[in-house]
């Protein structure tokens, strides 16, 4: 609030400057909870006071892009998010772009909703042995949909259970290796999901590492809860001179998936920036897929953006 021409002793003012050179009071600055500290607002026509938008106080108008201020974490609330997927034989029936292949297992998912277990579909990933020894696992929480995070201890193909619930894991990701290893990557697939274990691959797959890549390549997400996702750019690229159509589906909270975008190329890389970014609600899931003219055909995905 702005109060014109009534004078505080000891209060900040506003000097106009005078025809004979002088300054005159005129304005104290007030604001909306009768504090007197400095502080300046705008007034709209509307009588509705404003402030200045601004990054840590410092004034939102600068060369830098706005996004490279998220990365840098320069922007409270802020998380950038890069998400990349790949499908090493992609068919003639669409699939979504992950590493195990086929459509990603989104209503076993959601019926599997809880703990998870960890696996190697190798013996030797494991603390002593030549593969890797923890993994990280990111997703969100089962009950809050929030993000979270733990490190798990890998026992290969012996399943080790999370401390964590989830409703999603999105991520994997290979921290140290075993004590015996030379490689320091993962010797056998690693798996992370529910339901029964077969020679170290759950029932139900949720994400996992392909064999020596250190990390998860699955172009799936789910908006986590709170938050909005704001989409820039997406991708699709298909190996060799061989066709096939791409396709991102959302699937808004008790909605149906729905296409947001198609992808039709030979070959190459086709990457679509969006001017005006994309805005996705909390618990909205993104399905990047592919259909392809011909049987074992690698395509990769990408998308990114961030949320708030």
């Amino acid at each position: 609030m702005v109060k014109v021409n009534e004078l505080i002793e000891g209060v900040p003012q506003v000097l106009f400057r005078s025809s004979d050179g002088g300054y005159t009071p005129g304005v104290v600055l007030v604001d909306e909870n009768g504090d007197t500290s400095p502080a300046v607002k705008f007034i709209d026509e509307n009588d509705v006071s404003y402030g200045v938008k601004h990054v840590s106080n410092k004034p939102r108008v600068s060369s830098t892009p706005y996004y490279v201020d998220i990365a840098e974490g320069n922007i409270a609330d802020h998380q950038a998010v890069y998400k990349f997927g790949n499908n090493e034989s992609a068919g003639t029936t669409e699939q979504s772009i992950w590493a195990e292949g086929g459509l990603y297992p989104w209503d076993a998912i959601d019926s599997a909703s809880g703990t998870v277990t960890a696996s190697s579909s190798s013996a030797q990933d494991n603390p002593s042995g030549t593969g890797i020894a923890t993994i990280q696992i990111y997703g969100i929480n089962a009950d809050t949909g929030e993000d979270q995070n733990e490190v798990l201890i890998m026992n290969g193909q012996t399943a080790i259970s999370s401390t964590l619930s989830y409703k999603r894991v999105f991520r994997i990701i290979c921290r140290t290796s075993g004590s015996a290893s030379t490689t320091d990557k993962n010797i056998g697939i690693i798996y992370v999901g529910t339901g029964a274990i077969s020679t170290g691959k759950p029932a139900v797959v949720w994400a996992l590492v392909p064999v020596g890549r250190n990390q998860t390549l699955q172009a799936v997400w789910t908006v986590p809860a709170g938050k909005t996702f704001s989409m820039t750019d997406a991708s699709f690229s298909v190996g060799g001179a061989k066709g096939a159509e791409g396709v991102m589906y959302v699937r808004p909270p008790g909605e149906l998936f729905q296409v947001k975008f198609l992808s039709h190329h030979a070959g190459g890389v086709d990457v679509i920036p969006f001017t005006f970014p994309l805005r996705f609600s909390a618990g909205t899931d993104i399905d990047m897929r592919a259909t392809a003219i011909a049987n074992s055909t690698e395509i990769t995905s990408t998308f990114s953006g961030w949320y708030e």
